[in-house]
């Protein structure tokens, strides 16, 4: 029997500008609905000029929710400002957030 690989499209989006406090209630309207439909979601944070503990907190509860529904979400492109706070509060690794 021969296997054929079937490689599942990846849904993927940026944020850009600002993921605090202020901005998180319509980013995780728009994060939401593609953890839901896709089952490999890629969400590049290269044009993050500003990040603070909500948005850290809004990256790891969608991280949660895609690994408790059985799929796949990395953060990618990772901007200083967000490499620099995952690194402050350990979660480097869970984000996917190596400093670049």
């Amino acid at each position: 029997m021969n296997m054929i690989g079937i490689k599942r499209e990846v849904f993927r989006f940026s944020v850009e500008g600002k993921m605090t406090d202020a901005m998180v209630g319509e980013l995780g309207e728009a994060i939401r609905p593609a953890i839901v439909a896709a089952d490999n979601i890629e969400i590049d944070l290269s044009q993050v000029s500003e990040v603070d503990f909500a948005g850290l907190r809004l990256m790891a509860d969608a991280k949660l929710d895609a690994l408790g529904m059985g799929k796949r979400l990395c953060f990618a492109g990772h901007s200083k400002p967000v490499a620099e706070l995952a690194e402050s509060y350990g979660m480097s690794g869970f984000l996917d957030a190596g400093s670049e």
